[in-house]
């Protein structure tokens, strides 16, 4: 643990000025009596920080899963266990939802193509042209209670959807492709 010579009546003067000595925030946190989150609002205070450092984070989490590996008590084995299934499954469910949607966008993609071709085809043909009607996913077959849930749902999600008005189809998709599994 480092040791400063800050006067200890303000602990975010302590903490400032440890992190100018390159002090990890776990330590600084320890030694000061602050939380993590007191010691960065310190830092910010004191212009020290510009974006969150990512690796940092990501060398914290790192450290600190090593750390409870070695712990000698259960309890924390078992925090570190749920931690790592935790970010595992967050993970999973980023990468399955980043195909989900560039599946939905190369599906769309299709559909237009296909529409175009088919449009082409009846041109040369001397057909009419046909309108398409709307896909089954429209907003309008959904009950109240299920557009709300869809909204709910989307924004917890990533998605960007109104308060009102008409749900996009890729949303109202991906929503149904969610609940199916």
């Amino acid at each position: 643990m480092t040791t400063t010579t800050a006067p200890a009546a303000d602990p975010a003067a302590m903490a400032v000025a440890l992190l100018q000595a390159n002090t990890p925030a776990h330590e600084i946190a320890a030694e000061t009596g602050l939380s993590i989150g007191q010691v960065i609002a310190a830092a910010e205070e004191a212009g020290l920080t510009r974006k969150p450092d990512q690796l940092a984070v990501a060398r914290e989490l790192v450290d600190a899963l090593e750390w409870a590996r070695t712990h000698s008590d259960p309890k924390v084995h078992t925090l570190a266990d749920k931690a790592k299934a935790a970010f595992n499954e967050l993970a999973a469910r980023r990468a399955a939802e980043a195909v989900i949607v560039r599946t939905q966008k190369e599906i769309t993609d299709l559909e237009q193509r296909l529409a175009a071709a088919q449009n082409k085809l009846r041109k040369a043909r001397g057909d009419a042209p046909i309108r398409r009607r709307a896909s089954n996913t429209t907003t309008a077959s959904l009950t109240r209670e299920q557009r709300t849930e869809i909204r709910t749902w989307a924004r917890a999600n990533g998605h960007t959807v109104g308060d009102a008005g008409v749900i996009p189809a890729t949303v109202v998709q991906a929503w149904q492709n969610a609940h199916r599994a």
